[in-house]
């Protein structure tokens, strides 16, 4: 409940338990084995194995040859998909695009 609003009747608790392990396992960089997102994000071990299967295989997390979970490429996707929804300043469109030419 990040906004401070009162918990509306509702509410999907899968979808709410899966946003809960994405900010865990974002919490930690070095990534989290199955039974530390349970016990961080207050979970079942048996739900959080199905939570992080569905998440893996969506593209939301991405598992470690350690067998930790780190962040997966499809948040990023959805940071992209953030900024164009508020636009780029355009001084940083100017900078990153100077930044990124061959030097001479």
């Amino acid at each position: 409940m990040g906004s401070g609003e009162k918990e509306p009747s509702d509410l999907i608790r899968s979808v709410s338990r899966a946003f809960r392990i994405l900010e865990e396992v974002g919490a930690a960089p070095e990534g989290l084995h199955v039974k530390q997102i349970a016990r961080r994000a207050g979970l079942s071990v048996a739900t959080a194995y199905h939570l992080v299967r569905t998440l893996r295989y969506e593209g939301y997390l991405i598992r470690r040859d350690s067998g930790r979970y780190v962040l997966g490429l499809e948040i990023a996707s959805r940071f992209r998909d953030l900024m164009m929804t508020f636009g780029h300043p355009p001084r940083m469109h100017a900078a990153l695009s100077h930044l990124s030419r061959p030097e001479p």
